[in-house]
């Protein structure tokens, strides 16, 4: 199969905005030149649209992937050793379950519910991907709404910290990077079916185009990427305010 370009154009330019929203993060919230900057709708906006591209791309090109298993594993040590990192040297800002756990937890689930998600059809997929992902992409605000009607509340009991990796939470509970399953594992499968749809009408030749080097570069080192991207814009931040916040 020729290299799908557009899949990496597209993660390189999800990770763009990965590092343009986390710059002007450490500038208005850590260093406090606005720190009701995230509360914004339009960052909000902003933030979950880039997240889901992300999260889309990572599902389509999941098929594609080797050793899942291994992988998953290994974004799992990578999200536990950054939410260390953060907790011992920046605790106002600590993260947990973030953009990296999320990956390894997507990946165990995927593999794990392989022969189940197979044997659904792609169409099928896609569509009951939509459904579940518009029924728990407000979890975290006790129920699912459509539309600004509310159809139905989620148990109370449901949010404790430990069930936030679902999605879940107490109301106390903080993450500055924070991508639980819920809604995400869905736009995960979504884009695992759009793939396994174009695939199955020979269409995967649409995704070969888009090698532009400035997005296909960073597209396919997003990991790396997206691991040394923090200190840096921390350091600039740095130079810039001419101190730690």
């Amino acid at each position: 199969m020729q290299r799908l370009h557009l899949l990496d154009a597209l993660r390189g330019f999800a990770i763009y905005h990965v590092i343009i929203f986390h710059f002007l993060y450490d500038v208005y919230v850590v260093y406090g030149l606005n720190p009701d900057w995230p509360y914004q709708t339009w960052v909000q906006l902003w933030q979950r649209n880039g997240c889901g591209l992300f999260v889309l791309v990572s599902g389509m090109v999941f098929a594609l992937g080797r050793n899942t298993f291994k992988r998953g594993l290994q974004l799992q040590i990578l999200g536990l050793l950054i939410t260390l990192v953060t907790v011992f040297f920046a605790p106002s800002e600590a993260i947990y379950y973030g953009i990296l756990t999320f990956f390894g937890s997507a990946m165990w689930l995927t593999l794990l519910l392989k022969a189940v998600l197979q044997s659904v059809p792609a169409v099928a997929g896609m569509l009951a991907s939509v459904v579940a992902y518009v029924l728990t992409k407000d979890v975290s605000e006790g129920g699912a709404f459509f539309l600004g009607s509310k159809l139905f509340s989620y148990p109370e009991w449901l949010y404790q910290d430990c069930f936030a990796i679902l999605g879940f939470h107490s109301n106390s509970f903080y993450s500055s990077d924070y991508v639980p399953l819920l809604p995400h594992i869905f736009l995960f499968w979504f884009g695992m079916y759009l793939f396994a749809w174009l695939r199955s009408r020979n269409l995967t030749y649409l995704l070969t185009g888009g090698n532009y080097k400035i997005f296909t570069w960073p597209g396919t080192h997003s990991l790396e990427i997206y691991i040394v991207h923090q200190p840096v814009l921390m350091g600039l931040c740095y130079l810039i305010f001419g101190g730690t916040p």
